[in-house]
């Protein structure tokens, strides 16, 4: 199994796949639009506007991603392919392609799709009584961000640093001179700018958002 990009050429296969799915998937949610205008929603706007992706198996289309912004605007898998982690895997890509986050809505009877949500990392955030989407069904908005943040300024230099201490080369190397820093008094002169920053970034910002010494990353890297 491939997962690829959406081409034109997908976008009928990719329509029947979300029909059936739906279908089995939701037998008591009413369905705002009719098969056909389902076919001509994948053909003119999902495939040529959308982020649209499919998982391919010996070149038959067995399930479908569209991403839409932050948004999982739609994933669906053949009914008759599941438990095979075509939807995991579809996920995943979509997780690779939005790092930062991803958001999704699902219909609060869809059990299933909560539980596989949930189990993948993705969190409740909000809950409504349907009258914003178009088939009036209750529904829930999950989100999912990534728990890998970005290294501040002062842990890289902490890093580095470490990295350039005399003493700690592997046996048998020997440190480029241009890398080999005096100490001072047990301290390497690296080591005292980063001291000097922090004195400077404290002054900058009256002392607030510091914790052990450690910047905090407010207005900077979403948590």
């Amino acid at each position: 199994m491939v997962i690829r990009r959406a081409t034109p050429a997908d976008a009928a296969a990719m329509a029947e796949v979300w029909l059936r799915s739906r279908t089995a998937a939701l037998p008591t949610v009413r369905r705002a639009h009719s098969d056909n205008e389902v076919r001509a929603w994948f053909r003119d706007v999902v495939v040529p506007q959308r982020e649209s992706w499919v998982a391919e198996d010996g070149g038959v289309i067995v399930g479908l991603l569209v991403l839409d912004g932050s948004w999982v605007s739609q994933l669906y898998v053949e009914p008759d392919r599941r438990g095979e982690a075509i939807g995991t895997s579809l996920l995943n890509r979509a997780k690779m392609q939005r790092p930062t986050g991803l958001e999704l809505w699902t219909f609060q009877v869809n059990l299933p799709a909560r539980l596989f949500y949930e189990k993948h990392g993705f969190v409740e955030v909000e809950r409504t009584n349907g009258a914003a989407n178009e088939e009036g069904e209750p529904d829930i908005r999950y989100q999912w961000a990534s728990r890998q943040e970005p290294k501040n300024l002062v842990n890289r230099l902490r890093e580095r640093d470490d990295d350039l201490r005399p003493g700690d080369d592997a046996p048998g190397q020997s440190r480029p001179a241009f890398l080999t820093i005096p100490h001072f008094r047990g301290r390497t002169w690296q080591n005292i700018c980063i001291r000097i920053l922090f004195g400077i970034v404290r002054i900058c910002h009256c002392g607030a958002f510091f914790s052990d010494g450690v910047v905090q990353q407010f207005g900077l890297f979403a948590e």
